[in-house]
């Protein structure tokens, strides 16, 4: 995996940092959804890779989105098993966007629903009820 490849995926995870990937907006868009530009530069980087590391690149991804949730809510989690099913779900969007050839951003939006359905199905639905209701991300104090 190139350190460009990895930078790309650092910086998408860092914008999304503060945002609630449950919260959509009126018209049905969620306020977690990458931009044309970085889907643009991400697809190109991707598919230019003689041969693209899949399997470093998904548990990579599947680890940083791990972390990063739980800085987020220390209150949420994964086992090992819940880590190798995320993992599963990059893999499988990392072979779909090498075949892709129209509407990239579709396949983003789709991937992004699968995430959430991931989120949904390992810490149930109540602890992330109130991500729905605001954009950003609010702070979930410990009580040690």
């Amino acid at each position: 995996m190139t350190d460009r490849l990895i930078r790309m995926i650092d910086r998408q995870l860092q914008s999304n940092e503060n945002k609630s990937i449950f919260y959509a907006t009126e018209d049905g868009r969620y306020v977690v959804e990458p931009s044309r530009r970085f889907i643009r530069n991400f697809l190109r980087e991707w598919k230019s890779m003689e041969n693209p590391e899949i399997e470093p690149m998904a548990a990579y991804t599947a680890q940083r989105v791990i972390d990063s949730l739980l800085h987020a809510n220390q209150f949420l989690n994964f086992s090992n098993r819940d880590t190798q099913e995320l993992k599963g779900i990059y893999l499988r969007f990392a072979n779909d966007l090498l075949s892709l050839t129209k509407d990239a951003e579709n396949a983003f939006r789709e991937h992004y629903r699968k995430i959430r359905e991931f989120l949904i199905r390992t810490n149930g639905q109540a602890i992330f009820a109130k991500y729905k209701e605001n954009a950003h991300l609010f702070d979930v104090a410990c009580a040690q």
